[in-house]
């Protein structure tokens, strides 16, 4: 079986009442339960299968959290794929402003990194970021390329970012 590995992107999540929520917070709660949801508009929804490999980056954060800005926090693997549906109760929908999510994923072998892997510091050895690597001009706009809420990983990235999490 061929196993895949994706970067699943977290960004902060309005609430209800239209405060925001870190999006240190947002991953911690997902990782607690679990769970972690996939949106309509995410890039690989309909890729990522049972087995592949998750790893799971913060993007900008508050000061309280700012040691994981930017940085990839935890690792896990696939453990099974829902269809969303309302009989799933998904906590988040309470909670904040949001769509429904397409698909849950339920997380096995949840590993919290001892050192976050520094994102800023790396990203121009991060295959998914090779336009980057050609222009030293823009080396500061490597964030755009986060966008979209999953990035496909290669296996020397998520070596290097293993290896630098230790």
């Amino acid at each position: 079986m061929f196993i895949n590995r994706y970067l699943l992107i977290t960004s902060q999540i309005e609430t209800i009442n239209g405060s925001t929520i870190d999006p240190y917070d947002v991953a911690m709660d997902r990782l607690k339960l679990g769970k972690w949801a996939i949106y309509q508009n995410t890039f690989f929804k309909d890729k990522i299968k049972v087995e592949d490999e998750i790893y799971i980056y913060i993007g900008k954060t508050n000061s309280k959290n700012s040691q994981y800005r930017s940085s990839v926090i935890a690792s896990a693997k696939i453990e099974k794929i829902e269809n969303y549906n309302k009989k799933n109760n998904w906590f988040e929908l309470e909670k904040y402003c949001i769509d429904p999510p397409v698909k849950l994923i339920n997380l096995k072998k949840i590993k919290h990194f001892k050192k976050p892997f520094g994102f800023r510091q790396n990203f121009k050895n991060i295959s998914f970021i090779s336009n980057i690597k050609k222009s030293e001009n823009n080396t500061m706009n490597w964030g755009a390329y986060m966008q979209g809420g999953i990035k496909r990983l290669t296996e020397k990235d998520t070596t290097l970012i293993t290896d630098l999490s230790k």
